[in-house]
């Protein structure tokens, strides 16, 4: 079995066959070397009210708006959800470029080419996610945290 990522949070919302999970977003940003010089960095300081991050994860567990709960992705799933994402568009706004260039057309046509081999790239991803690899890509509650305590007003 691979590694998963897992992540703490709590419920905000509950759908028939998955919740909404609510996780505090952390950032590495203050023990990198990069010291606050990268794109991420810089995306944390223009959005500091975003410190929460919601995500949609499947469970069989039978739980309520509250609830503590830890998710898990597989971390082979994150690997090749990264290729998929990035380097298959690429792939394919290159294959464009190149169609182009090869069959001499104008740079104005090349152009065209390679932003339709990227947008072709994205919705073949798309599919390819949504039909072929369902449920790969999505996290599951691994865990579910009981409280140790009931709460006072009940």
């Amino acid at each position: 079995m691979s590694a998963m990522i897992e992540e703490r949070g709590r419920v905000v919302k509950v759908d028939p066959t998955s919740v909404w999970v609510e996780t505090l977003r952390k950032s590495s940003c203050g023990r990198c070397q990069a010291n606050n010089a990268c794109g991420h960095g810089l995306m944390n300081r223009l959005m500091p009210s975003r410190s929460h991050a919601y995500i949609q994860a499947s469970s069989h567990y039978p739980l309520q708006v509250g609830d503590e709960v830890t998710i898990a992705l597989p971390g082979q799933a994150l690997l090749s959800a990264s290729v998929l994402v990035y380097l298959v568009p690429l792939l394919f706004m290159l294959l464009g470029g190149i169609a182009g260039t090869m069959v001499e057309q104008t740079e104005v046509v090349v152009i065209m080419l390679s932003l339709a081999g990227l947008v072709f790239g994205f919705l073949g991803v798309s599919w390819w996610i949504k039909r072929i690899q369902k449920g790969l890509y999505e996290p599951v509650v691994l865990h579910w945290h009981l409280p140790l305590s009931a709460p006072e007003d009940a």
